[in-house]
């Protein structure tokens, strides 16, 4: 099953983004953020939202029902207050539909 909250952790790790960012383009709090990470499911209002902030079609992938394992392991340093931590994944083109 995927887990949305880490598919969308992986995107913002992809794009060399914060949290806080994200909350911005959201308008939303930082912590709220943190709490999707956390999600396994998401509202598709907020999904969309998300979609449109990262650049990146998640419904795709919840279509095809992609796993959040990836094949490449990146550095990911966009965590505030965090360690860098590795995240695995593979870069694909896609479009916003």
């Amino acid at each position: 099953m995927i887990h949305i909250g880490e598919l969308i952790r992986e995107r913002l790790c992809e794009i060399e983004r914060t949290p806080t960012w994200l909350a911005k383009k959201i308008n939303c709090d930082r912590t709220n953020i943190h709490k999707i990470f956390q999600r396994a499911s998401i509202d598709t209002e907020l999904l969309a939202r998300i979609s449109k902030a990262l650049d990146y079609n998640f419904f795709i992938d919840l279509s095809k029902n992609k796993s959040s394992k990836r094949k490449q392991q990146w550095s990911c340093k966009y965590m505030e207050n965090e360690f860098p931590r590795a995240i695995i994944f593979t870069q694909k083109g896609f479009e916003l539909m």
